[in-house]
């Protein structure tokens, strides 16, 4: 049987993109922001590995665009989102509260 801390990862995992898109939406971060915001938010590490190429896949289908900048004379690639990635997250959204709102209906 799973425990609780194993399907929260699980849910958090699935939802990763729709996370990553609600903390850009606040603002631009790096992607070792995202990391530490996941971090403090959920209590679940996600690594390089997982946060990096979802970036990347995210920005390839035109829902993110990045930018070089320097800070403390270190080059960091600095994300935001696009009027498209809006239009996603927005989209996203609807849908999970759609399914929170019919599962609810479904127990009553």
């Amino acid at each position: 049987m799973e425990t609780l801390k194993e399907i929260h990862i699980k849910h958090t995992r699935g939802l990763l993109d729709l996370i990553v898109l609600q903390f850009l939406n606040s603002k631009p971060m790096h992607g070792y922001q995202i990391i530490i915001e996941i971090r403090k938010t959920f209590g679940i590490y996600f690594g390089p590995s997982t946060i990096y190429p979802l970036l990347n896949s995210l920005e390839n289908g035109g829902f993110l665009k990045s930018k070089w900048e320097i800070n403390g004379g270190r080059p960091r690639k600095v994300y935001e989102l696009t009027a498209m990635g809006k239009n996603l997250l927005k989209l996203t959204e609807d849908s999970l509260n759609f399914i929170c709102r019919t599962l609810r209906k479904e127990t009553m």
